[in-house]
């Protein structure tokens, strides 16, 4: 689907403009890779020390990409709204989406990831943690590999972005 043409940007064409179809795009994107490693390492039947050291930083790594591309979605929303000189829905959005919020959050993720790749792999077994604590359909195969990881292991290497290496699916 062309982003471009979803009947939202009729209403916000501001948006187009500003970048948030392409960021959109993105997002998605960082999402279906998260997914696909969450349910990757679901389907194993028994998770290894080797997988959780493999599965558990990269799902985090597209976690926290996702993040970035939803601080950026709601920038621009922001953004539109105090160009276009509204006032209440700029408002209602900074209030609603509390930025903040997931910009500390991405950070904490990318801090677990700056000392995973330094081989110290404490932050990826928290942010796995509270992805099991939160729930989700992967929260078995996440705890799963909070147990066996350990402390420290060779330096992990983050994964490219998501949207450089796949493509949206639809």
């Amino acid at each position: 689907m062309v982003l471009e043409k979803d009947p939202i940007y009729l209403h916000y064409p501001m948006w187009v403009e500003l970048g948030h179809p392409d960021i959109i795009r993105k997002l998605n994107i960082a999402n279906d890779a998260g997914e696909a490693v969450g349910e990757a390492a679901s389907d194993l039947s028994e998770i290894t020390e080797e997988d959780a050291l493999t599965f558990g930083p990269m799902f985090i790594a597209y976690y926290a990409e996702a993040i970035l591309h939803n601080e950026d979605r709601i920038s621009i929303e922001i953004e539109a709204a105090g160009i276009m000189g509204d006032r209440q829905t700029k408002e209602r959005k900074e209030k609603g989406y509390n930025p903040m919020r997931l910009h500390n959050e991405r950070m904490k993720l990318e801090r677990a990831l700056f000392d995973a790749a330094k081989g110290d792999y404490r932050g990826i077994k928290i942010a796995l943690f509270e992805q099991w604590y939160d729930g989700g359909h992967h929260a078995k195969a996440f705890m799963r590999m909070v147990e066996i990881m350990p402390d420290r292991a060779d330096p992990f290497v983050p994964p490219r972005p998501a949207w450089m290496d796949f493509e949206e699916l639809e």
